[in-house]
């Protein structure tokens, strides 16, 4: 990591180097994602993969490969365990 010096003094600033900490905070979420993906491939019935599936997505700012998975969880998700995540998620979907 290299130092500058800022102009109001002379006190080191040490340089980030953002550019390859957001290449792996992406992969990070990118493999959040995969995995998320794949338990619900293997499990339809697995409410609590399908429902991080889609925050993963959402906080990703993937809106558009969110939504059918949301409308599935909306629609499939049992409503006696997920009321609060459903009634959210239908907000999201207006």
């Amino acid at each position: 990591m290299s130092a500058v010096k800022t102009p109001a003094s002379s006190i080191p600033v040490p340089m980030l180097d953002v550019t390859r900490e957001n290449k792996r905070l992406q992969g990070q979420i990118d493999a959040a994602i995969a995995s998320w993906r794949k338990a619900v491939a293997l499990d339809a019935t697995n409410f609590d993969a399908l429902y991080n599936l889609c925050i993963v997505l959402l906080a990703a700012d993937r809106a558009g490969e969110a939504r059918p998975h949301v409308e599935q969880f909306v629609r499939t998700a049992p409503r006696g365990v997920y009321g609060r995540e459903i009634a959210e998620f239908r907000k999201w979907l207006q």
